[in-house]
C-alpha cells in the first residue's frame, strides 16, 4: 500500500470537515426572499403515437405534486435543522392553498407567504414518458406552464421589502431566489443586498440572466455554466474567462459558484482564486434543482462558520445528490447529501491505500 501524499490528505480533511457541517446546528437563522410555485410531474408510458398527430401518446401511471422553486430551498433548510424565515406570494388559488398546506405540514412557516386574491400561481407541469417496464429511463416530453409571471402591487412590494428587513435581524445568511416570477423585482433586491451588506451578512443570489441587475452587490452568485457561455455570446467576449472578469467587474460580486453538472462545479474568486470540483456520479440521472441545492448547502455552510470553499465543496456534493437522485421533484436531504459524502470519503481510502 503506497498510503496517501499530502495533497490527498489535505483533501481528505476538508471532506471530513465539510461532512461535519451537516451534524451542526447554526445559532442564527437564514433569511430568503423568492419565487414559489408548484411544480407537477406526470410520469407514464409512451409505446404508441397519437392517431392524430405525430406525437406520442402517454399512458399516465402516477402525478405527483409538490411545492418548486425557492421552496425546495426553505424545505431543504427545514430539513437540515436551519432556522428559516421565508418570505414569497402565492395566489390566493387551490395551487397556492397547496403549497402553504404541504410547506406548513413539513413544519415551515408560512406566515411571511402572502396571499394575493388579484394574482394566479405558477404551476409547472412536466411529462416523463418510458417504455413499459422501464420507468427508472424516462425522458421528459413536455413541460407546460400556467398561471404566474406578473409583477406584483407596490404595497406587495414594500411589504415583502419591510418583512424581510426586519428578519435580517440576526440573520446569518440571506437567500434571493430569483425565478423571474414577480417576487423579485430591481428594487427588491437592491434594499435587501444593501441592508445585508452594511449588517456583514453573507448574500447568495441565484438570479436570472435577463435580471442581473438584481444581483448587483451580491457576495455570491450562482449559475450554470451554459449561462455564462451565453453571455459571453451576447456581450461579444472572447473567453469564458474574459466573460467572467465582466460579471465581476459589472456587478460587484466576491465570488461566482458555475454549475456545470457532469462537468462538475466551479468556484471563482473576485481577486483570481479559482478552484474545480470533478463531478462523482457514476450514471448521472437529472438536474433539475441544481441551483436550490446549492444554493442550501452554501447557505448552511456559512452560516456554521465554514469558509467559502468549505461552502462550495458542501454545495458541489449537494449538487451530485441532485444529478443522482431517481426523481426530479425531490429537493436536498440532509440524510442523503450525508450519505453520500461518507460514501465519497470511504472510496476516496480505499482508492488511495
Amino acid at each position: 500500500m503506497r498510503g496517501m501524499d499530502e495533497n490527498e490528505i489535505e483533501h481528505l480533511n476538508r471532506l471530513s470537515r465539510v461532512r461535519a457541517l451537516l451534524d451542526v446546528t447554526p445559532d442564527t437563522h437564514i433569511t430568503l426572499v423568492g419565487d414559489v410555485m408548484l411544480d407537477k410531474f406526470v410520469t407514464g408510458e409512451a409505446d404508441t403515437l397519437a392517431t392524430t398527430a405525430p406525437a406520442p401518446a402517454l399512458r399516465v401511471v402516477k402525478t405527483n405534486q409538490s411545492p418548486g422553486a425557492s421552496a425546495h430551498i426553505a424545505q431543504s433548510l427545514n430539513g437540515f435543522g436551519t432556522k428559516t424565515r421565508f418570505h414569497s406570494a402565492v395566489g390566493d388559488d387551490n395551487a397556492g392553498h397547496l403549497i402553504l398546506q404541504i410547506l406548513e405540514e413539513s413544519g415551515i412557516d408560512t406566515k411571511h407567504i402572502l396571499k394575493l386574491n388579484n394574482q394566479s400561481t405558477l404551476v409547472k407541469t412536466r411529462y416523463f414518458a418510458s417504455r413499459r417496464g422501464l420507468l427508472d429511463r424516462r425522458q421528459l416530453l413536455l413541460q407546460t406552464d400556467s398561471g404566474g409571471k406578473q409583477p406584483l402591487s407596490d404595497t406587495t412590494y414594500e411589504s415583502i421589502v419591510n418583512s424581510s428587513i426586519d428578519d435580517l435581524q440576526g440573520s446569518g445568511a440571506l437567500i434571493i431566489s430569483d425565478y423571474d416570477n414577480g417576487v423579485i423585482s430591481d428594487t427588491v433586491a437592491s434594499k435587501l443586498i444593501n441592508t445585508a451588506n452594511k449588517s456583514g451578512i453573507h448574500t447568495i443570489i441565484d438570479p436570472k440572466l435577463s435580471g442581473l441587475n438584481k444581483a448587483k452587490g451580491a457576495d455570491i452568485a450562482l449559475f450554470e455554466l451554459r449561462g455564462i457561455e451565453l453571455i459571453m455570446r451576447r456581450q461579444l467576449l472572447p473567453s469564458l474567462e474574459d466573460t467572467r472578469n465582466h460579471l465581476f467587474n459589472t456587478y460587484g460580486w466576491k465570488a461566482m459558484l458555475v454549475i456545470g453538472g457532469v462537468q462538475g462545479t466551479e468556484l471563482y474568486l473576485d481577486n483570481g482564486g479559482h478552484e474545480h470540483h470533478p463531478c462523482r456520479v457514476v450514471e448521472p440521472r437529472q438536474q433539475l434543482g441544481l441551483h436550490d441545492a446549492a444554493a442550501t448547502a452554501m447557505a448552511h455552510a456559512l452560516v456554521c462558520g465554514a469558509t467559502l470553499s468549505d461552502a462550495a465543496c458542501l454545495a458541489h456534493a449537494a449538487c451530485e445528490v441532485i444529478l443522482g437522485a431517481e426523481a426530479s421533484r425531490e429537493f436536498l436531504s440532509k440524510e442523503v447529501l450525508s450519505n453520500w459524502l461518507d460514501e465519497v470519503m470511504w472510496q476516496f481510502q480505499i482508492s488511495n491505500r
